[in-house]
């Protein structure tokens, strides 16, 4: 713990979102840049509690090791915050962009003051890492001999194959979409993550061995089919799913309904192959006032998708308060 009184001398800090002016012209991150001393005093704001609730069940469910690497943050230990971010997380920079951040909601401070700013100290840590060359490939020991076939390349699958890569066996992992990183890069609309973070990330991945497969539908056909389009040499197949809910953004509208998640993957899939203006797909002339009846984060972000694609009015209501 570098400042003892660090919790009482400074107040919380977060990045500053760009002027909305700025926002509704592109499909970049929202926000701006933060200082390395800001991020400094947000390190310094943790108290080091004997009991850190943000870690484990009450916060942090992969029980990053937050104490440790805000205090290397604050001492300008960047590279040893890293290391600390990696040893139970293989890939901080999704969830520091995306994760609701339990650990915030768990921290002691926040029982009295403002919590402190893990996400975004989590988040730097590793932006940094990269920017610096600090993240390089980690190469097996020892080759096993054995091969892995995994099925689905989202977050899990791909921490998996990372594992197991680095673990010694030759893995291939399978995507039944034209690109890596499963509902990252198709769920995610932009404003949250930019594409480039999961590229960056696979590239370290190819570099320590991965081998990546993309057009391939698993299960379709019968079982020989199935069999041949993973290969029948693989000693283990490992099916990593990520079960989306098929509910409905329930968007009023003359055009009718659409499922949430496909405004978003709408937007994803029109910036992914370079169409100039997205808005082109779906800026019908019948779709006049977008309404939400709930404001969960998806519905959040399918709102904020539809608005950037149509440039229609909006209205979100929410039955509980605050949002």
């Amino acid at each position: 713990m570098g400042d003892i009184k660090g919790f009482m001398k400074y107040a919380r800090e977060g990045p500053t979102r760009k002027p909305v002016e700025l926002r509704v012209l592109d499909w970049k991150e929202m926000y701006e840049p933060i200082s390395d001393d800001k991020l400094k005093t947000q390190g310094a704001r943790c108290m080091d509690c004997g009991v850190p609730f943000c870690q484990g069940n009450t916060g942090c469910p992969v029980v990053n090791l937050i104490p440790d690497w805000n205090d290397l943050v604050y001492r300008g230990r960047w590279k040893d915050a890293l290391k600390a971010l990696h040893t139970t997380n293989n890939f901080p920079e999704f969830t520091g962009r995306l994760c609701p951040a339990p650990c915030e909601g768990a921290c002691v401070l926040g029982i009295n003051e403002d919590p402190v700013s893990i996400r975004i100290v989590e988040w730097n840590i590793i932006d940094r890492g990269f920017n610096e060359g600090y993240v390089e490939p980690i190469l097996p020991v020892v080759k096993t001999g054995k091969t892995v076939a995994i099925v689905g390349s989202g977050p899990a699958g791909m921490a998996a194959a990372q594992q197991l890569t680095r673990a010694g066996h030759s893995v291939t992992l399978f995507e039944k979409s034209d690109r890596i990183g499963g509902l990252l890069r198709y769920g995610i609309p932009d404003f949250k993550m930019e594409k480039w973070v999961i590229d960056r990330r696979l590239e370290q991945m190819k570099a320590e061995g991965v081998e990546f497969k993309t057009g391939v539908a698993i299960g379709k056909g019968t079982f020989h089919n199935w069999r041949d389009r993973i290969g029948s040499s693989n000693d283990r197949t490992c099916a990593i799913r990520f079960v989306a809910a098929s509910h409905c953004l329930r968007v009023a509208a003359s055009s009718g309904f659409r499922a949430r998640t496909s405004w978003i993957n709408s937007g994803s899939t029109s910036l992914l192959r370079s169409v100039e203006s997205p808005s082109c797909a779906c800026d019908s002339p019948l779709l006049k006032t977008i309404i939400s009846t709930d404001a969960t984060v998806t519905h959040q972000r399918c709102l904020f998708c539809l608005i950037k694609m149509t440039s229609r009015n909006s209205r979100m209501f929410e039955a509980r308060s605050p949002l």
